[in-house]
């Protein structure tokens, strides 16, 4: 993909974006690109400044998008998704612990910044949670050989959420029996049993959740993430705060982000208290590196973006395998002096492509992935 985004930034346009998404704090909104304009637009900045970005949707579909074209544009980046968490469960279940599991795993990946892609829709964005301090403070890690006494590791697994039982059955859940704890963490994908000699842990293994025994090999260290949603002190915060100023936030159709959060408070009148507004969602963003995307240009509401970017950008035809469309459309481009990038996803369609140019006397060439265009 380099050289699409060596080509892609030859647009003045473009260039200033980057300059925004790999810079300082800012706010910047740039209209005219839709669909895989802008997922291309936004690798093209990312591959420049790897950070932690959270990319907030409108709906389902758009998301899916955003995940399709990313997966191809960034293929070695990790783009992840923030889980919804079901606002009308009362107990939790099952699936409410994969997704609080998932939740709390994207949560740690940004508060350690790593250059992660987190696409969020915006009633996951909007929902209230657990502030960062208490993420750190309630986070847990057992060493092999530390001396922390039993009780303690039990009202610290409470606290953390985590139901205690006879026996653990499912992720979410510890019990505990004589010198023995066992824990299955929702970051984890099996559970572990803790024994301990007096105050001092003297093992750390995985076991099977089916037969209960013990793996023989043992773990040094084991990490026990969060399970409960908001502090104890009931002081709920964004989870946009877990990037600490140091990502960057993307509004894709803000317009419609908004819209979409109003409506999910005014047909569900119960959520209100679980959810963050539209303005609360723009505010934890500042102190990042902020882009509002758009199609057309249009004011924020609850915003002031210092910058507004025009960039033009034309849909592709769809050629359908309708190879004299393709020469017909090449030989009206190169008549407009424009240089013509063709991306293939292996040698022997590059190959291919090129004879199929050279039959029909169009001058080509082969750039290797790396390679800079002349």
């Amino acid at each position: 993909m380099h050289s699409l985004y060596t080509a892609m930034l030859q647009d003045k346009s473009l260039q200033r974006l980057q300059e925004y998404f790999c810079g300082g704090p800012s706010e910047t909104l740039a209209y005219g690109l839709g669909g895989s304009q802008k997922h291309a637009a936004l690798a093209a900045c990312y591959q420049k400044k790897p950070q932690p970005t959270v990319i907030i949707v409108h709906s389902t579909e758009s998301l899916e998008e955003w995940r399709e074209n990313l997966a191809l544009l960034l293929p070695e980046v990790s783009v992840v998704e923030l889980p919804e968490m079901d606002m009308l469960q009362v107990q939790a279940q099952a699936r409410s612990l994969e997704r609080s599991a998932r939740r709390m795993d994207v949560l740690g990946r940004l508060m350690r910044h790593e250059p992660v892609i987190v696409l969020a829709k915006a009633v996951a964005a909007v929902q209230k949670g657990m502030s960062p301090a208490e993420f750190q403070r309630l986070a847990l890690s057992v060493k092999l050989g530390e001396i922390m006494p039993r009780e303690k590791l039990l009202q610290r697994l409470a606290d953390l959420g985590y139901e205690r039982t006879e026996e653990v059955e499912r992720v979410g859940q510890f019990s505990a029996r004589g010198g023995i704890v066992d824990i299955f963490a929702i970051n984890a994908l099996r559970p572990v049993r803790i024994e301990f000699f007096d105050d001092e842990v003297d093992s750390i293994r995985e076991f099977d959740i089916e037969t209960m025994r013990s793996r023989e090999s043992g773990l040094t260290q084991v990490s026990v993430l969060p399970l409960a949603q908001t502090d104890a002190s009931g002081r709920p915060a964004m989870f946009l705060a877990y990037l600490g100023g140091k990502g960057a936030v993307v509004f894709d159709d803000p317009t419609r982000i908004r819209e979409r959060i109003r409506n999910l408070i005014k047909e569900n009148p119960e959520a209100r208290d679980q959810v963050f507004s539209w303005e609360d969602l723009v505010e934890a963003a500042q102190g990042n590196r902020v882009l509002y995307m758009a199609l057309m240009l249009q004011q924020i509401h609850g915003a002031e973006p210092r910058t507004t970017l025009s960039i033009t950008a034309v849909n592709m035809t769809p050629f359908q395998r309708q190879m004299e469309l393709l020469e017909s459309e090449v030989h009206r481009w190169l008549a407009q002096q424009q240089c013509v990038l063709v991306l293939l996803s292996t040698q022997d369609k590059a190959n291919n492509m090129r004879e199929f140019f050279a039959r029909k006397r169009i001058p080509s060439a082969i750039v290797p992935e790396g390679e800079s265009l002349r």
